[in-house]
Formats: C-alpha cells, sequence, structure tokens
C-alpha cells in the first residue's frame, strides 16, 4: 500500500508541475484566461493530493481517510477520462488521457487488492 500511495503521489506531483508551468507560458494549451485559471487551481489541488498520499505512504493503517480519499479520486479520475477519450478528445489529449487513465485505474486496483491487508494490520496493532 505504501509503495502504491507514494506512486500516486508522484504522478500527481508531475501534473500539479505540468499544469502549474502553463500558466507561465512553458505551453500553448491553454490560451483562454479562464482556462488558465482554472489550471492553475487544478494544479494547486493536485500539490494537495500528492502532499496528502506522501504522508500517507509513510504510515498506510494509520491513515485510512487519505487511502479511502485516493480510492474515490484515482477511481473518478479513470472514470472520466473513460469518458474524455471515448467521447470527448481527440489526437493527443486522447492519447494523454489514454495513459492517465491506464494509470489511474492500475493504481485504483492496486489500492483496493491491498486495502484488507492493511486494514487487518490496523487491527492487529490494537
Amino acid at each position: 500500500m505504501s509503495v502504491l500511495l507514494r506512486i500516486a503521489a508522484v504522478i500527481f506531483l508531475g501534473w500539479s508541475i505540468l499544469l502549474g508551468l502553463q500558466p507561465f507560458g512553458a505551453t500553448t494549451l491553454l490560451g483562454q484566461p479562464v482556462a488558465r485559471a482554472l489550471a492553475s487551481g487544478l494544479a494547486v489541488a493536485n500539490l494537495g493530493f500528492a502532499y496528502l498520499f506522501w504522508r500517507a505512504g509513510a504510515d498506510p493503517p494509520n491513515e485510512r481517510s487519505a487511502i479511502y480519499t485516493a480510492l474515490i479520486v484515482l477511481g473518478l479520475r479513470a472514470a472520466l477520462d473513460t469518458y474524455d477519450v471515448l467521447y470527448v478528445l481527440e489526437g493527443a489529449p486522447a492519447m494523454a488521457a489514454v495513459v492517465d487513465m491506464v494509470i489511474c485505474l492500475a493504481l485504483f486496483v492496486g489500492v483496493i487488492n491491498t486495502l484488507p491487508a492493511t486494514l487487518r494490520r490496523d487491527l492487529a496493532e490494537r
């Protein structure tokens, strides 16, 4: 569980950096001021999730709320990326969404599979 949470933290940090650089002209994907403002807010949210998951990776049995947050965020991102790939995006943005979808789905399944052992460990320590 610890490794999966740390991997999720690194991925969210990467998205935060990618989205955070766009308003400063690093890429030209976002031309509208509203899109830049939303990207900045999303970068901050991803940075917060990265910090939450990194801290939870240090002691997963005692950070159950962070594990449940990871399940919600990863599951919803996988579902939304699936919708985006099938109905909204085309070309290179669709491929980025496919990569994000596969990573989020794999982490979601990994966290679900390791959840019982993590919770059992927490009960055994009490």
